[in-house]
This record gives structure tokens, C-alpha cells and sequence, in this order.
């Protein structure tokens, strides 16, 4: 699920911000953001889909090295003898549909649009090529993780030595799927949605580093650790930037567009408030974050550290905060009928 401003959400700030225009210019551009949802709506399923996908192989190759570490080879390939072929064939639905979709243009949004209307039409263009590229690239990676899954399973030791590097690149790829998600933004610059966006890529790009680092650990090839800690940490200091702008353009949104002291909202300002008032709490936690993600630099950077700390540091110091990153992310997207 894309992790921004849903079009619904998009469709009330842009009443917000003309609050002159006439009813039949605001129909008109409810009918056009309608228009964008559904024909946005297969690449967003297909999306989705993809990194479910991924996610279930990950979890399989568990299965896969769990056969080859008991010794049961006899099981495993029986295992494998359908799990594989499952595997292939699933992906290739997953390319057939992309192939299908192929690079649509969304709608064209009603005449005289605002630079919301500007931002999304953007954004809505941008996504064709994200989604179906990423899905419609992935064969090779998928075809091996499943050869060298099925081989682990069977009692292939070289299949499993190079299983976990490989599930690792498994990873990497669902992190840049989700970056590619988060780079279809509905928003603009100054919009706080903007900010949290870039902080969830900053989260990815730096957990794409580690993992990286940790891959080439694992293949015994060399790993700057300094540099690693290094890149990490200017993600964390990222962060910090955007949790800052996040707690500026959610105040300057609210002061302009929220309902005056004593007056009553309307349903539409009253969603929009809602959301813009998660914001700071987004950002607070953003910044924990970021001191989280400078603890694993410093992990890096021991000598004594080892490529499984340096990933299980990821999944103990930020799965936490993530979810609860997510749940505001949820709260937003509610309040704005999205």
C-alpha cells in the first residue's frame, strides 16, 4: 500500500485550498480524483501483491534451510518438488499481469488545476513505470532463490551456503519496492506527507546499506565499515531533517486551513485536522529512529561485530517504531476516507 496521501485525501486538500472555486469546478475535480483511483487501482493491487510474493519466498527459504539442517533431503525434494514450480508459476502470473498493464497515462485532471492537482497527475504517471518495472525485473533474482531453495532443501550444501546471501537480496528487493512505493507521492513539497515519505526512504535506503554490507559479510568480501556507520549515519541526520520540516508544514497547514478558534469544522476541515494533527507525533517518532539507526552504526563500526548482529540490530531496534510509524500512517488515511 502506497504510504502517502491517498487520493481521497488529495481530492479534500484541494477543496481546502479553493475554497472559492464553484461547485462545478469542485465536482469537477471529484470526478477526475475518482477517475485517477480507478485507474490507478490494478498497479497498486499488482504492487502489493508482488511484495506478498516476496514475502512468502522469504519465508519458504526458512523452510528450504530448516529441511537441509535437519539432513532430511528426502523430505526436502519432496518438499521443493512442488514448492518450486508453485513459486515460478506464481511470479509469472505476477509478470503477465504487469506485462498486461503495461505504461497506461492516468486520466487528464479537469482545466485550470492548482499545483495539487499538478503534484498528482505527476505522481499518478510516475507509477506505471515503477511498478511494472520492478515486477517485470525480477525473474532472474526469483528464478535463482527458488533453484537454490529447492537445491538447500534437497541436501545441496553449495545451494545452501548461498542461500542466505540470496535471501537477503530478496530483501534488498522488497526495500527498494517499498521505496519505489513511497517515491509515488500525492503530495507537495511543503505538505508534512512529503517529509514522512522521505523518512520511510531514508529508513529503507539505510537498511539497504546494512543489509548490502551484510551480504558481502557473508561472501567473505571485504566490508568498509566505517563508510557503512557512515552512510547510516547521514540517513539517521536525514531523518532528523525531515522530522523537523514534518512538525513545520503540519503547524503552517493547520494555521491556514484549519477551522478558526470557536467555529465548528465541517466534515472535510475535520479530517484534514485529524490528520495534520499526527504529524508531530510521526516526527517524534521518526527521531527515535534516527538515534536507533546511530546505535547500529556504532555496531558497525566494532570490530568484533558480525554481519547476523548487524541485521538482527535492524529487526530489534526498529521493527518496533516502524509499526508505530505505520499506525499514524493508518490514522491519516482514515481521516481522510482513503
Amino acid at each position: 500500500m502506497i504510504r502517502t496521501l491517498t487520493i481521497a485525501a488529495a481530492a479534500a486538500l484541494a477543496v481546502l485550498a479553493a475554497p472559492a472555486a464553484n461547485a462545478q469546478s469542485v465536482a469537477a475535480s471529484r470526478t477526475w480524483m475518482n477517475a485517477a483511483a480507478e485507474w490507478s487501482t490494478p498497479y497498486v493491487k499488482l504492487n502489493t501483491d508482488y511484495a506478498a510474493f516476496l514475502g512468502g519466498l522469504i519465508r519458504d527459504e526458512t523452510t528450504a534451510e530448516t529441511y537441509f539442517q535437519k539432513g532430511d533431503a528426502a523430505g526436502g525434494a519432496a518438499w521443493a518438488g512442488t514448492w518450486a514450480p508453485d513459486q515460478l508459476a506464481q511470479y509469472a502470473r505476477l509478470k503477465a499481469r504487469a506485462q498486461a498493464l503495461g505504461i497506461i497515462s492516468p486520466p487528464a485532471p479537469p482545466a485550470g488545476g492548482d499545483r495539487l492537482a499538478g503534484a498528482v497527475i505527476k505522481a499518478l504517471a510516475a507509477m506505471p513505470p515503477l511498478i511494472v518495472g520492478e515486477v517485470t525485473s525480477g525473474e532472474a533474482m526469483v528464478t535463482e532463490a527458488v533453484t537454490l531453495g529447492a537445491g538447500a532443501a534437497g541436501g545441496d550444501k553449495a545451494a545452501a551456503d548461498k542461500l542466505v546471501e540470496k535471501v537477503l537480496a530478496l530483501q534488498v528487493a522488497g526495500l527498494k519496492s517499498e521505496i519505489a512505493q513511497s517515491s509515488i507521492n500525492f503530495s507537495l513539497p511543503d505538505d508534512p506527507s512529503s517529509d514522512a515519505d522521505d523518512a520511510l526512504v531514508q529508513v529503507d535506503r539505510a537498511a539497504i546499506s546494512i543489509t548490502e554490507a551484510a551480504m558481502a559479510g557473508f561472501g567473505h568480501r571485504p566490508v568498509d565499515r566505517a563508510a557503512i556507520a557512515g552512510v547510516v549515519r547521514a540517513r539517521a541526520d536525514g531523518i532528523d531533517v525531515d522530522a523537523g520540516a514534518m512538525e513545520q508544514h503540519s503547524a503552517t497547514l493547520l494555521q491556514k486551513y484549519g477551522a478558526p478558534l470557536g467555529q465548528t469544522p465541517n466534515a472535510v476541515v475535520a479530517a484534514f485536522t485529524t490528520g495534520m494533527q499526527t504529524f508531530p507525533q510521526s516526527a517524534a517518532i521518526e527521531r527515535k529512529v534516527a538515534v536507533q539507526l546511530r546505535a547500529i552504526a556504532v555496531l558497525i563500526e566494532q570490530p568484533d561485530s558480525t554481519p547476523p548482529q548487524w541485521l538482527q540490530a535492524i529487526t530489534d531496534n526498529l521493527s518496533d517504531l516502524l509499526g508505530q510509524a505505520a499506525q499514524l500512517s493508518d490514522q491519516r488515511r482514515a481521516a481522510a476516507g482513503g
